[in-house]
């Protein structure tokens, strides 16, 4: 394939080449094949011949993009939102003249020449009749234009950028006013989001139908619209004015277009220049809303997952929320776990499986000054050597097979805040060391890197096992077992603490109650007594599972009765075969899981959410069970 000849600036007499919209880049070495550097340009001058991008550095891509004649790759994408992979050479590069324009720092020019093919041409073809730079812009519009790219990209938060849209946009076109509304995907509606005039802040949250005003054209027809004389305009809708007191005389409005959907309209009301709005005005909009396109689908992007964040955070917050005890032994425990949590000790909780280890660790980090950093937990039992190891300090690129790509570990993930080691005491001696280096120096290496890397990070490990006896055995490194003894709790098992049975097992029929969709439940006398008389070998997470199975299959629609319960006893530990029911507590549990989500599953054709509401579960939860059952 040849390299087209590229024309650079003289091809800006063309009108049809002159395209503006955001690009992704991809450079490559002197072999053409592995990749050196990647990242976001403005490309505009877009031609059958070539492209050009305005690149904001300083460093990074930048060092490489100054390379003449290097493979670069330009992500085009279509009106419909179909990507493809155009590749050219970089034919020259300039940095942008400070005398002329006044572009942030590090801002250069680079010239793209294609090496064209069918494909190519095809798609550059039909990018040609989309999203034009506006012909006669001065150059203080496109110094402005790279400075609203910059403005833009830098804002996620979505009520500042909107604000930022409304008012740059604004003084880009010298406009009265202006408003943003967004689209509901559901109803197609348009929302005023942000009114940027006093008068309009009475529209906010008001709704448009689809084909409403001269909003509801411009997001139908997905094209921009310049009407300068309003009132003789059949599409303007004026009962907005009346709602306000502004008074429209024009308007210039765009669509907000992401990957073929529309985000919302972008609208400019009257011009403050006497003849009003023109086509370069309307096609520097345009080029507007590509960017203004990106930076708010970034935001939406940004708090969507800002939003699920607190929502799971909120979750394990109440799945894991301060330990419930009210005996004498747990309230004791309790005035030494708040008051180590203020100091940065590393913490050896100690007892059997099940006893609420890891609530406690939760707790110490939910009380410290780490509070606000992540907690990070594993469990050294669950995982294989290797991917334990892995799991904690990371592996770089290449480190094994299967390590496509560099990976960060808990310990890193962790900085600042927490990392809570479950059954500490089933980790191999040789990973001992590791861990000992990071109590002792702050210091890991990834897997297969050779720089060390250093975090803050609290560590609280737990063990059913007497760490001690493993010392005396070889099993235990002492000098680690010293490291993380600092600070010893030992929780006692419910059955020492009977006290706490009715609280706790309060705490999980109104949980379980909430999360399974069942009306408020409360546990009958005899269902109690019951629950007091047990000995609870699995003590807290025992009775967690006991109590999730009644509210599922309890006879009254709110109350948990004696024979909901299905406790485990000496008889059925030492039962063989048989139906689930003579299986040991836990597997039975997981049995009656299982088979009930599957028939529910299958009932509902594959479909998972149908199968939540006809188990009358929360979506979220039932997704949650089928993970931990292995139910694809």
């Amino acid at each position: 394939m040849a390299t087209q000849p590229y024309a650079g600036p003289d091809r800006r007499k063309h009108p049809r080449s002159r395209q503006s919209f955001p690009l992704a880049f991809r450079l490559y070495g002197d072999d053409n094949t592995s990749l050196s550097a990647s990242g976001q340009a403005w490309a505009y001058d877009l031609s059958l011949g070539g492209i050009r991008l305005s690149y904001q550095g300083p460093g990074g891509p930048l060092t490489a993009l100054q390379k003449h004649s290097a493979r670069i790759d330009c992500r085009l994408t279509d009106g419909e939102g179909k990507d493809a992979w155009a590749t050219g050479r970089t034919a020259w590069v300039k940095p942008a003249s400070t005398s002329e324009i006044h572009p942030p720092a590090g801002t250069a020019f680079v010239g793209i020449a294609w090496q064209m093919n069918a494909a190519t041409v095809q798609r550059i073809e039909a990018l040609l009749t989309s999203t034009a730079v506006p012909a006669g812009s001065s150059r203080e519009q496109l110094a402005a234009l790279l400075e609203v790219s910059h403005l833009l990209s830098s804002s996620i938060d979505l009520d500042q950028l909107l604000r930022t849209i409304l008012d740059t946009v604004s003084r880009l076109l010298q406009a009265e006013g202006s408003s943003l509304l967004l689209a509901d995907a559901a109803t197609r509606e348009l929302i005023f989001q942000m009114p940027f005039d006093p008068a309009g802040q009475q529209l906010k949250t008001h709704r448009l139908r689809p084909d409403e005003g001269i909003a509801g054209w411009v997001a139908g027809h997905r094209q921009p619209l310049l009407v300068n004389d309003v009132q003789s305009d059949q599409r303007f809708a004026g009962k907005y004015d009346q709602l306000t007191g502004f008074i429209t005389r024009s308007i210039l409005g765009a669509p907000l277009l992401d990957r073929g959907q529309v985000l919302g309209v972008i609208e400019v009301l009257n011009s403050r220049r006497p003849a009003g709005f023109t086509k370069e005005d309307q096609d520097l909009l345009v080029a507007f809303a590509v960017h203004a396109a990106q930076a708010l689908h970034n935001a939406q992007l940004v708090t969507s997952i800002k939003e699920e964040k607190a929502y799971w955070q909120g979750q394990a917050a109440d799945r894991y929320r301060t330990v419930i005890g009210e005996s004498q032994r747990m309230q004791a425990i309790l005035v030494q776990v708040r008051k180590v949590a203020g100091t940065p000790a590393t913490v050896l909780l100690q007892g059997e499986s099940g006893v609420g280890k890891e609530i406690v660790a939760r707790s110490i980090h939910g009380w410290s000054p780490r509070a606000a950093k992540p907690f990070c937990a594993v469990n050294c039992a669950a995982l294989s050597d290797h991917l334990l190891e892995s799991e904690l300090f990371g592996h770089e690129k290449g480190a094994f097979t299967g390590a496509h790509q560099q990976k960060k570990g808990l310990f890193e993930i962790a900085d600042g805040g927490t990392v809570f080691l479950d059954e500490i005491g089933e980790m191999k001696v040789d990973l001992q060391a590791k861990m000992l280096r990071v109590l002792q120096d702050h210091q890991f290496t990834r897997v297969g890197g050779s720089q060390p890397l250093t975090v803050d990070v609290r560590v609280i490990a737990a063990t059913n096992q007497d760490l001690a006896e493993a010392v005396t055995e070889g099993r235990f490194r002492k000098d680690l077992f010293y490291r993380l003894n600092v600070v010893s709790l030992r929780l006692p098992p419910l059955r020492e603490r009977p006290e706490d049975i009715a609280p706790l097992a309060a705490f999980f029929v109104d949980r379980f109650s909430r999360e399974l969709a069942r009306p408020r439940m409360t546990l009958a006398p005899d269902a109690l007594a019951l629950l007091q008389k047990h000995d609870w070998p699995g003590n807290v997470r025992e009775l967690e599972n006991v109590i999730e199975r009644a509210v599922i299959f309890a006879a009254e629609p709110d109350t948990i009765c004696a024979t909901d319960l299905v406790l485990e006893t000496a008889s059925t530990r030492d039962a063989d075969g048989g139906s689930s029911f003579d299986l040991p507590f836990h597997e039975s549990i997981e049995t009656h899981k299982r088979e009930l989500i599957q028939h529910a599953i299958a009932k509902a054709g594959g479909n998972k959410t149908k199968a939540a509401l006809a188990l009358k579960l929360q979506p979220t939860y039932l997704f949650r069970l089928c993970k931990q059952l292995g139910i694809t």
